[in-house]
């Protein structure tokens, strides 16, 4: 449930500080809610049983400029209980829709490609509009309660070592140093076809921390999938297929995130000598606009991560994963968990969506 609605809209100047236009956005804030609701667990100012509360968005007014200008915007959390809490988000949540809106403009002939602008956001009053079904997923929403363990962070730590680098304010991410190799030898026996899976586990809380935390037990290859060599496409059976591997298991394990391989050696890059593709953005991972809007949609509780594997012509597979932060999908550092944890006690919340939704590719 959001409370309090603005209208967005991006205003363009040159450098040198002409006008070029405007352009209404429509702003997706759930991952911000999501990272707001998920950073008041993990600080004990929300509780699990609460996760999905009332909250607000409110415009932050540019300190010079002021009203309509904005330099971000705040989440409120408010509850009778524990009070109010907030997170701030700057300008740079708006970044993906300042880039989109600015090919409008080069459409219109007011910009040409790779010119530089600088852009301001303004927020007024108004009223959410109703929309209609659009292409794309259509979302069937699920509410299968969730299974959160209570568990000692320490005893996780101390069984594993930091992959990449660790940010502080990003909830850590534990995945089994075995599902890595899994994930490796599948993506070089796909070969020059993407491959790729399902990420499962459990969510861990550290009320003594506090902390919440992720720990990944196994990955489950995606059946009934379309592959090919650029792009794989998740079927609704492919849905149904994991859900039902879950339950086979019988270990209480949830829907995490997912994997896929990006076979970049049989790509044009295979051309280009070994010391460029070291430092080629293809070569380190990514996630085109396809897997961005897969995950958004079925992914988009906060402590959900995506993992790309690639499968480079220099040396083995690389291995990036994802994750939220701040709202963002950005590269993030995770814990390779070297040695198993014993299992720790289950509370079940009632109500919390397991991962996201049920998506399917219309």
């Amino acid at each position: 449930m959001l409370d309090g609605f603005h209208r967005y809209i991006i205003e363009f100047h040159s450098e040198a500080g002409l006008p070029l236009g405007q352009v209404a956005v429509e702003v997706d804030f759930a991952p911000a809610l999501e990272w707001t609701r998920l950073a008041g667990v993990r600080s004990g100012r929300i509780a699990f049983a609460d996760y999905d509360g009332p909250v607000s968005v409110v415009p932050l007014w540019h300190v010079t400029l002021s009203r309509p200008y904005v330099q971000g915007f705040r989440v409120q959390w408010n509850s009778k209980e524990t009070g109010r809490f907030f997170c701030d988000f700057s300008t740079g949540y708006f970044k993906g829709l300042v880039a989109s809106a600015s090919t409008l403009l080069v459409e219109a002939g007011k910009l040409e490609a790779g010119d530089r602008f600088i852009y301001l956001i303004t927020a007024y009053p108004g009223e959410p509009e109703a929309r209609p079904n659009g292409e794309g997923f259509a979302i069937e929403d699920i509410a299968p309660a969730i299974s959160v363990r209570q568990s000692a962070l320490s005893r996780f730590v101390h069984s594993a070592s930091v992959q990449g680098c660790f940010e502080p304010e990003l909830h850590p991410v534990f995945i089994p140093g075995r599902v890595l190799a899994e994930v490796t030898s599948l993506t070089q026996e796909a070969q020059k076809i993407e491959t790729g899976g399902f990420l499962i586990g459990h969510l861990h809380h550290d009320a003594a921390a506090p902390e919440v935390f992720v720990e990944v037990t196994a990955q489950v290859p995606a059946t009934e999938t379309v592959r090919e060599q650029s792009r794989l496409r998740f079927t609704s059976d492919s849905w149904t297929a994991a859900r039902n591997a879950i339950l086979l298991r019988h270990k209480g394990e949830i829907l995490l995130g997912w994997w896929h391989s990006h076979p970049v050696k049989y790509w044009n890059c295979k051309d280009c000598p070994p010391e460029k593709q070291k430092t080629c953005a293809l070569s380190q991972g990514f996630l085109s606009e396809h897997d961005r809007s897969l995950h958004r949609t079925v992914f988009f509780r906060a402590w959900c991560i995506a993992m790309v594997v690639s499968d480079v012509s220099y040396g083995d597979p690389t291995i990036c994963v994802f994750g939220w932060n701040r709202g963002i999908l950005d590269p993030r550092g995770y814990h390779i968990l070297n040695s198993s944890v014993a299992e720790s006690n289950i509370v079940s919340v009632a109500g919390l969506p397991s991962g996201g939704n049920d998506a399917r590719e219309a």
